[in-house]
């Protein structure tokens, strides 16, 4: 969804020890561009904002956490994903369009992702 987040963007302030502003290691544009290859019918665009309380929270936590995870040596990444409101097929299908970019974007990944929307 975004760039980056920052420390203290929501309501309640900071989140304790830790940077100002974190950001992912994946390439979102590359990331977009794929998206736009699967021809999904919906855009896909990097934001620098990650809005003000529960995503930045979210985002920013998950960032942390790959951060620790980087230090002691294990690979990781995170990505913080808006998608609009979708019935069934349509949350099926951007699913499945999504892990196909998300696993293009990770080297190593395993080679098959599927999405079970029950």
């Amino acid at each position: 969804d975004n760039d980056g987040c920052a420390q203290g963007a929501g309501p309640q302030g900071g989140f304790g020890p830790g940077p100002q502003l974190l950001r992912t290691a994946l390439d979102l544009g590359a990331m977009c561009d794929h998206w736009a290859l699967l021809q999904t019918g919906w855009e896909a665009c990097v934001s620098d904002d990650p809005g003000r309380y529960v995503c930045n929270a979210t985002y920013y936590h998950a960032l942390m956490h790959v951060r620790r995870q980087r230090a002691l040596g294990r690979a990781g990444g995170a990505l913080f994903v808006h998608v609009p409101m979708l019935d069934a097929p349509q949350a099926r299908r951007v699913g499945e369009a999504l892990a196909r970019v998300v696993h293009a974007a990770l080297p190593g990944a395993a080679p098959a992702v599927r999405i079970d929307m029950g």
